[in-house]
């Protein structure tokens, strides 16, 4: 029987790419399979949004269940699955896909039908092309915008368009053809470096920094031929700024249009990629409210429900090195990593702590079984625990061995990423952080970032 107050939680990370239409141009890349393969269970981290024992989360790789025990003891009870999503690819179910597509395609949708039995509402990261079938199979009712709205929103031509509006100083422009890359990308590139900007980039990777006319060249000759194969360009240039302050606001937009501030983050990133995360204090809290950027907030979210949209959102902004406030970096109409570190401050006021969402990167020889790391954790004295609220939380253990698996040799290294919370005294933090990185090293995995 269905019980009104459980919530089934699922999502993909990596949304953008289940987003971005095949058909347009894109700017040159890399291909990372192994970082895609740490941010497709990247979705463990929605344990922190389990507020009541049977609220159910549904991951594309179950929880490890040393990690899971951990959490429990900790508090966060909730249901979750013990098997991955069966596909008729044998071998690629977690490896292709939305975590939505593969439940709605594998052979096993009865457990995960089961599962989702005795829940009645559905919060998930975001909005999928497949997330309303998946519901209907599921059972679960849920009104969600349509997925063509949830696209629109999300695009930085979107973001870029009300920038304008709003009367931002960032100087930007959205263009449609090689050309008009050129002719503005040189315009701008005459007061600055400019950043060309995918409308639909994924952590970090859909920006390029150019700052030369002949990488500009470059990337125009890169387009114009993906063009006269029948692609369809469209990018945003964006001149780059003097950035002091990333931060984010996140919003909650109710079916009514109801528009509620729900937190204001401050971001560390790695270029163009997030890195760390924590609550503003109050101080930076008041220097925004003497401003208008809350009022401008509200006009953003605002006019993010007159496209159709309710429902999370994320609005990053920034402060430049001259105190400027940029109200509309970009937004993302669906949970984030800032939502992510709130819930777990949520969790941490009962012990008048706050935390600062982190992760290592990570080069590994060999698996590092989860149970070792927890007790070598302990016994270096920095495990957060309810005795001893402080140190480290963890909230990843998929992330860590996502690309080790049991033809992996010695002479082969992969990537991971271990995901924490630092709860600590500021003066405290970079000795715990020490004694973190040199767990690692007894386990031979060497931290990158």
């Amino acid at each position: 029987m269905k019980n009104l107050n459980n919530t089934l939680y699922l999502g993909t990370f990596n949304s953008e790419l289940f987003w971005r239409e095949n058909n347009y141009s894109e700017l040159p890349s890399i291909p990372d399979l192994q970082s895609d393969n740490v941010l497709s269970v990247l979705d463990e981290l929605q344990f922190v949004f389990c507020t009541k024992p049977n609220d159910v989360l549904i991951t594309r790789v179950p929880l490890d269940q040393f990690h899971k025990k951990y959490l429990t003891e900790l508090g966060f009870v909730f249901i979750c699955n013990d098997v991955s999503p069966i596909n008729q690819c044998v071998g690629k179910s977690t490896r292709i896909g939305s975590v939505c597509s593969l439940i709605d395609g594998c052979n096993n949708i009865e457990y995960f039908a089961n599962l989702a039995s005795s829940v009645n509402l559905f919060s998930p990261y975001s909005i999928l092309p497949e997330s309303e079938v998946l519901l209907k199979k599921l059972k679960v009712e849920k009104d969600i915008p349509s997925i063509e709205i949830v696209k629109k929103v999300n695009s930085k031509v979107f973001s870029t368009l009300l920038s304008k509006n709003i009367g931002s100083i960032k100087n930007e422009e959205v263009v449609y053809s090689s050309e008009a890359l050129l002719r503005i990308g040189k315009e701008m590139l005459s007061s600055s470096p400019i950043l060309i900007k995918d409308p639909m980039g994924v952590s970090g990777k859909g920006n390029m920094l150019i700052n030369s006319e002949k990488l500009l060249t470059r990337i125009f000759n890169h387009i114009q031929k993906q063009e006269q194969n029948g692609k369809i360009t469209c990018f945003v240039l964006e001149s780059l700024l003097n950035k002091k302050v990333d931060f984010s606001s996140q919003l909650l937009i109710d079916k009514s249009g109801e528009i509620n501030l729900v937190t204001v983050q401050v971001m560390q990133n790695n270029g163009f990629a997030f890195s760390g995360i924590q609550t503003s204090d109050n101080n930076f809290f008041d220097f925004l409210d003497k401003t208008d950027y809350f009022k401008q907030v509200k006009w953003i979210g605002r006019e993010i429900f007159k496209a159709g949209y309710f429902g999370p959102v994320c609005i990053d902004s920034m402060v430049d090195e001259q105190n400027n406030i940029i109200p509309i970096i970009e937004i993302n109409a669906r949970k984030s990593m800032g939502l992510i570190n709130y819930a777990i401050d949520q969790y941490l006021s009962n012990f008048s702590v706050k935390g600062n969402l982190m992760y290592l990167s990570l080069i590994l020889k060999n698996k590092l079984p989860f149970e070792e790391l927890l007790k070598k954790l302990n016994e270096s004295d920095i495990l957060f625990s309810k005795q001893k609220p402080v140190g480290i939380l963890p909230l990843s253990a998929n992330a860590v061995n996502i690309n080790i698996n049991d033809n992996t040799t010695d002479s082969q290294l992969s990537k991971g990423r271990f995901y924490f919370s630092l709860i600590a005294e500021k003066e405290k933090e970079s000795e715990i952080l020490s004694k973190l990185k040199d767990v690692f090293c007894e386990f031979s995995a060497k931290v990158v970032n």
